[in-house]
């Protein structure tokens, strides 16, 4: 017997095993080819590439690719776990290791190229389904679907890394097996016992677990053991296979105190914790699965129905633009004239001028230097704009926000100060080698003479969700955010800066 007729015997001996592996591969690459196909879509990089959502579609993305390794990793154990006997059978007969691996190289290497053809092909044609749906669903919005060399790269590459991963898994569990234990691989359902206890013990811990993460990502927990995030999310991956273990011995324990129905019932119970026990290993990765697939599903369908209540409440002013000494100095009677010829009419026409300083903020008796600059206002000014009567100490200030941040912030003591600008790309290269971590000596070594206000973190007051600007976030500039100081604070540190930090809001509605 040839090794090409062998291979073509296990294929007809085992192909309903085999045909049910290349369904799973194959419905990973054509998932993987959809969502490639969306996150390189020109039209959707042109505006969320450009945001912060950018974030969540690479959240989005890491979970596919999790989702893909462990389903198809999984597949590929029990695939080699279900053909012991085989296995067993070929050894008995004089086979090597050497030959079984390279039995189970061409096989696997066979349901890869059939699954990669079928998977795009698949993913192509529901692609368009998906984006036709898309397109009903979205608002005076329409997405192009189109095909790209990356969306190939990404469901083929992540697919082959995959594939290498469970060959050298493979090689490696051949090379260990023995006769006896191939033969006993598909009987070996690892089902231990069950501990009533522990399982109640790890479900409290994963109630505790559950609660306590969402308010240690918060910061009203654990401030400043950031670690305690990682033992939470641990904890939530573990308890959940402890519990389902348990599960049956705490359903058993509570019959038991009806001993009628509990007798009546023994076989069914025995058969169902026989089960239970036996594909533990199975319910616990659906779980996992499942839980994750909600939890982004969950995420997107959040952003998407919060996202016009975000953008109204960031965005209080109907319009808003900034005023420099080069760009866009404009005289309030020809905005007037402008957006009454276009039939509109300005009901409120507000001015807010803040300067542009840079920030250090202390950390561990250093200091980090947040890149771009930090707006400040004065009192005087935000008063005028927001209609309040609010009072600033003297190296006091105020941190307004537009956002409702939920995580607590405690302000650390700052440095405002003003950067000898001959010297600014100097600064530039030492921060960027120090990963931004500056001492007070180089503070001092690259600040303006005279030039600098220190405000104790204590002395720091905060506010959310205080609409005096309109939210926006790019990789080039963030407003959202500002310092409010005493008048005196805020001249002495506007005297320090060139007229081009200093710039006006001009807001219509």
């Amino acid at each position: 017997m040839t090794f090409s007729s062998i291979i073509r015997k296990n294929f007809y001996y085992n192909f309903n095993k085999f045909i049910s592996f290349y369904f799973v591969n194959s419905l990973i690459i054509a998932m993987l080819f959809m969502y490639g196909s969306l996150i390189y879509n020109p039209s959707i990089l042109d505006s969320v590439g450009k945001t912060t959502l950018y974030e969540t579609v690479n959240m989005a993305l890491l979970g596919i690719v999790l989702f893909s390794v462990v389903f198809i990793t999984y597949t590929n154990i029990s695939f080699l776990k279900n053909r012991g006997k085989e296995f067993g059978m070929y050894l008995t007969l004089g086979m090597t290791t050497k030959d079984l691996t390279k039995i189970i190289f061409v096989e696997n290497l066979g349901i890869m190229s059939a699954s990669l053809v079928t998977g795009v092909f698949t993913g192509a044609l529901f692609g368009r389904l998906f984006y036709l749906g898309l397109n009903r669903f979205l608002i005076n919005t329409k997405v192009v679907y189109e095909l790209n060399y990356k969306s190939f790269l990404l469901s083929i590459g992540v697919f082959v890394l995959i594939f290498i991963g469970n060959l050298i898994f493979n090689i490696i569990y051949i090379k260990r097996i023995s006769i006896i234990d191939s033969i006993k691989a598909s009987k070996k359902k690892e089902i231990g016992n069950t501990h009533v206890i522990l399982g109640a013990i790890a479900l409290v811990i994963l109630v505790i677990s559950m609660y306590c993460l969402p308010k240690t990502l918060l910061k009203e927990i654990f401030k400043d053991q950031s670690y305690m995030i990682g033992v939470f999310v641990a904890l939530i991956m573990i308890c959940p296979y402890i519990v389902i273990g348990s599960l049956m011995g705490v359903v058993k324990s509570l019959l038991r105190r009806f001993p009628k129905t509990y007798n009546s019932n023994l076989l069914v119970l025995s058969n169902l914790s026989h089960r239970f026990l036996s594909y533990k290993n199975i319910l616990y990765m659906l779980s996992i699965l499942t839980a994750g697939a909600m939890f982004f599903v969950g995420y997107s369908y959040s952003m998407f129905k919060s996202s016009e209540e975000f953008v109204r409440r960031d965005n209080p002013y109907d319009l808003m633009f900034i005023e420099t000494e080069k760009y866009n100095v404009t005289e309030k009677e020809d905005i007037e004239e402008v957006i009454s010829d276009s039939g509109g009419k300005i009901e409120k026409y507000s001015v807010l001028e803040y300067v542009e300083i840079p920030l250090f903020r202390e950390d561990r008796d250093q200091y980090i230097y947040r890149t771009g600059s930090q707006m400040i206002l004065s009192e005087t000014n935000y008063n005028e704009h927001m209609g309040t009567n609010i009072d600033i100490s003297s190296k006091g200030a105020l941190y307004v926000t537009t956002y409702e941040e939920k995580m607590e912030f405690q302000h650390p003591t700052s440095i405002l100060t003003s950067i000898d600008e001959s010297r600014m790309d100097e600064f530039q290269e030492v921060a960027l080698k120090n990963n931004f971590i500056i001492s007070e000596d180089q503070i001092n070594e690259f600040k303006d003479d005279n030039i600098a206000l220190v405000i104790n973190g204590e002395n720091i007051k905060e506010e959310k969700g205080v609409p005096f600007v309109n939210e926006r976030s790019t990789m080039e500039y963030s407003l959202g955010n500002a310092l409010v100081l005493d008048d005196e604070d805020y001249e002495f540190l506007k005297s320090s800066r060139k007229e081009e930090y200093i710039k006006r809001f001009i807001y219509l509605m």
